[in-house]
């Protein structure tokens, strides 16, 4: 969920004491999904200076190894998206 994946960042920027963390939780496959969530369903969730917080919905329609590219794709944009957008 939205919540867990904002938790999750959350509390990695706090333990680890670093500007930027990231979090990605959800049904990369290839089993585990049913119809409210879906195999390749993901949240990824960024959270950075200012307090800033992003987190995202995707459902990804690749294998288990794409969907896994795919989020990892993902989240290290959001993480530029952050740091560019914090100036650090």
């Amino acid at each position: 969920s939205e919540e867990a994946a904002l938790a999750l960042a959350r509390g990695a920027r706090s333990a680890l004491g670093v500007d930027i963390a990231v979090s990605e939780t959800g049904i990369t496959g290839p089993t585990g999904g049913n119809a409210e969530r879906p195999i390749g369903l993901v949240w990824i969730a960024v959270v950075g200076p200012g307090d800033r917080e992003l987190a995202e919905r995707r459902v990804w329609e690749s294998d288990r190894v794409g969907n896994k590219a795919l989020t990892a794709q993902r989240s290290l944009a959001m993480v530029l998206e952050a740091a560019e957008s914090s100036g650090s």
